[in-house]
């Protein structure tokens, strides 16, 4: 959801945005992922042709690696707006994911994950959410999670290939989530949630501003939401070491103080399935005694 919009007023909202961030852009790296607001005009016309992102030529899915960090960006809107590439956009964006995380990157290899030992991805809309009137992201029929009818669902490639965090914006809001696959917490332990986690962590952080006003939180929460608050503010992410990783939620509204902040600490990265079997076969026991 950049500028709102990028195509506003034929171009010249983008222009003008473009322009307010070139002190910035010009000397950090200013990577972007696509929304439905940069859907809702031309087929992602003007945020293909502002933007150049490294690896694909319309940037709406791609990779890059900063300091021990391997950063995969990927696209949630192949799975709402089927009249830009329809089911072969959802297959193709699916099977890039799966090689660019298991064999094109080889983000998985023991050498490579120790150079690059936090794999984090990030993406649009959310796979869980706690908001009053986003009530996709609250159901089990997620397309994000688990694909249009239940084929080339996304949450399974980030279990299976070990995603430490999974970043998510869209709803106007920050909301931090325990470790979560299928809908179930899967802490590291009562005590620490977030020491040697057995599932990806997944952050929402999309409170930084815009014109349609805040996404309100539901009076209950789901089990799997930790903290949520509606301060406009930015997440901060420093990765100590191959084995710390820290996060702080800035609040703009409170003159930069942390209003949450945690470690995810890793003792080894790796698939899910494979560092904690023990899980899996948990799940499927219950699927037999639930018919899951």
């Amino acid at each position: 959801d950049i500028a709102y919009d990028l195509h506003t007023n034929n171009g010249r909202v983008g222009d003008n945005f473009m322009n307010q961030i070139e002190p910035v852009a010009a000397r950090v790296p200013y990577m972007v992922s696509v929304g439905n607001h940069e859907a809702f005009n031309w087929n992602y016309t003007n945020y293909k042709v502002r933007f150049d992102m490294p690896g694909t030529e319309d940037n709406l899915w791609y990779s890059f690696k900063v300091g021990p960090i391997h950063f995969v960006v990927i696209s949630t809107e192949v799975y709402f707006f089927l009249l830009y590439g329809g089911l072969e956009a959802i297959y193709s964006h699916y099977r890039w994911l799966d090689d660019t995380l298991r064999n094109i990157q080889q983000a998985n290899l023991p050498q490579n994950r120790a150079k690059w030992p936090w794999l984090i991805t990030l993406g649009h809309r959310p796979m869980y959410c706690s908001n009053v009137a986003l009530r996709y992201c609250r159901l089990d029929s997620n397309p994000v999670r688990v694909g249009l009818l239940r084929s080339y669902g996304l949450e399974d490639l980030l279990y299976e290939h070990g995603v430490d965090v999974a970043f998510w914006g869209h709803n106007h809001c920050y909301e931090r989530l325990f470790p979560t696959y299928d809908g179930k917490v899967y802490n590291g332990s009562y005590e620490n949630p977030y020491r040697n986690p057995k599932a990806p962590v997944h952050i929402t952080s999309g409170a930084a501003g815009n014109q349609e006003g805040s996404s309100n939180f539901r009076g209950s929460r789901q089990p799997w939401s930790a903290f949520g608050t509606t301060e406009k503010g930015y997440t901060r992410l420093v990765p100590y070491n191959k084995t710390h990783l820290f996060l702080q939620q800035v609040s703009a509204e409170k003159k930069g103080k942390i209003i949450d902040s945690l470690f995810i600490v890793k003792e080894k990265h790796g698939s899910y399935a494979k560092l904690f079997p023990e899980t899996r076969q948990k799940r499927r026991k219950l699927g037999r005694i639930f018919k899951l």
